[in-house]
């Protein structure tokens, strides 16, 4: 991916890296951990270096990690909360605005911790005594190159996870290119995927989604080999095989775009696996696939719903005359989500009329707000009931649709006009 970013000076990533020292919650360790070694890992020197801002730490000490974290936590005003029992045991600091994870090597080796890493630019180190940087995997280079590149080409297969974290930092950092080898090996390990925790997978893609935009993030998940496979259970053919699939997000982020925002990361998740699942090629059809991700917890009750809601749109060609309207309050909130499916998904041939559609459908929600995305019935289910002689059940129901389509579509504006239509609209003994 090209960029006209500045090349990173090596002293410059240097000097950044060590101003970590200063670092508030940094000194705070530093005084916890003494007199044992402790060093800032990962993110937080990656992202000093390129002048990112930093946020929560990682850091490794050579012992006594739950004393330490307990002794930080105190300082900080948090609580020390164990992830991980047994070598190489793993803490968290939950401090206000802050947190810091901790691993106690137990005497172990630190190179041997910095060659347990994924990245390259994942494997640098700080030690906050001496102020030393430790890069023995030319993380540096590569963050001056803005490369991606695996400590070793193994890391994918140990924990394949890795390979969408992999995707995660390509679009987050921006304007890195993954090494040609690493990107093999990620594609390589991606089939791993299938037999990984759904909610370890629902956690990286919900910090994909809100790190990238949705073309990019497709990008992204293709390179690595995890697109198509994880919407098709790696039953289809190489992710070259479906160019569609990359049209298809770009005609998405334009549709998204006419329809202006903000769009909620609920509706964006919904609809990214809903056009994944449409893109696919797979013998099953899209709602097998779903339900398939829905038993792994990919993705949540509340998320399967909203998902299987985007499948069913009918993106023939959009609606006409009246039906614009109920359209819209049919999807009620989530009406960019919707649209912007249904228009990128939608046949060649019917595609300017759905750019129509879409900067006709901004102007009615700009006009009517809630009237018409949440409209309320102008008179109540009691009132229904005693104007109609109705007794409680579907026939009420039934007469209140009636009533918000009417108000919908201009017919009823005001509680008056309301009683007429619905004294108008029913007949007794009718079916509803």
């Amino acid at each position: 991916m090209p960029t006209s970013a500045r090349p990173l000076a090596a002293a410059v990533a240097r000097e950044r890296i060590r101003a970590l020292t200063n670092h508030p919650a940094a000194r705070a360790l530093l005084l916890a951990a003494a007199p044992e070694r402790v060093l800032l890992v990962g993110g937080a020197p990656r992202d000093a270096a390129l002048g990112r801002p930093v946020g929560d730490l990682d850091a490794v000490v050579a012992r006594d990690g739950e004393q330490i974290a307990d002794r930080l936590a105190a300082a900080l005003g948090g609580r020390a909360i164990r992830l991980a029992p047994g070598r190489f045991a793993a803490l968290r600091v939950a401090a206000p605005e802050l947190e810091i994870d901790l691993w106690d090597l137990e005497g172990g080796d630190l190179a041997d911790d910095l060659a347990r890493r994924d990245l390259t630019v994942n494997a640098l180190a700080l030690d906050l005594a001496s102020g030393r940087i430790l890069d023995p995997h030319g993380g540096l280079a590569d963050l001056a190159a803005r490369r991606l590149r695996a400590v070793r080409l193994s890391t994918f297969a140990a924990d394949p996870l890795r390979v969408l974290r992999l995707a995660r930092l390509a679009v987050s950092l921006g304007g890195f290119e993954i090494q040609a080898a690493t990107a093999r090996a990620a594609r390589a390990a991606a089939p791993g995927l299938g037999h990984v925790a759904g909610e370890r997978i629902r956690d990286e893609l919900v910090q994909l989604a809100g790190a990238a935009g949705p073309a990019e993030e497709q990008r992204a998940l293709t390179q690595v080999g995890a697109f198509p496979g994880l919407w098709d259970d790696f039953t289809a053919g190489p992710p070259a095989a479906n160019r569609s699939a990359a049209e298809l997000f770009v005609r998405y982020e334009a549709a998204r775009g006419a329809l202006g925002g903000p769009h909620a990361l609920a509706g964006e998740l919904a609809a990214r696996h809903a056009l994944r699942l449409r893109a696919a090629r797979s013998e099953l059809p899209p709602r097998a696939r779903l339900e398939r991700l829905a038993r792994r917890a990919i993705v949540t009750r509340a998320e399967g719903r909203r998902v299987a809601a985007l499948l069913e749109l009918e993106v023939a060609a959009p609606p006409r005359g009246e039906q614009r309207l109920l359209e819209l309050a049919r999807h009620g909130g989530q009406w960019q989500t919707a649209l912007a499916v249904a228009a990128a998904a939608a046949p060649a041939g019917t595609r300017r009329a759905w750019r129509r559609y879409l900067v006709e459908s901004r102007a009615a929600v700009a006009a009517r707000g809630p009237a018409l995305l949440a409209p309320r019935p102008l008179v109540d289910g009691a009132e229904v009931r005693r104007l109609l002689g109705l007794a409680e059940g579907p026939a009420v129901g039934a007469a209140l649709s009636a009533l918000v389509e009417a108000q919908l579509l201009g017919r009823v504006s005001d509680v008056a006009s309301a009683r007429r239509f619905l004294r108008q609209w029913y007949r007794p003994g009718m079916h509803v």
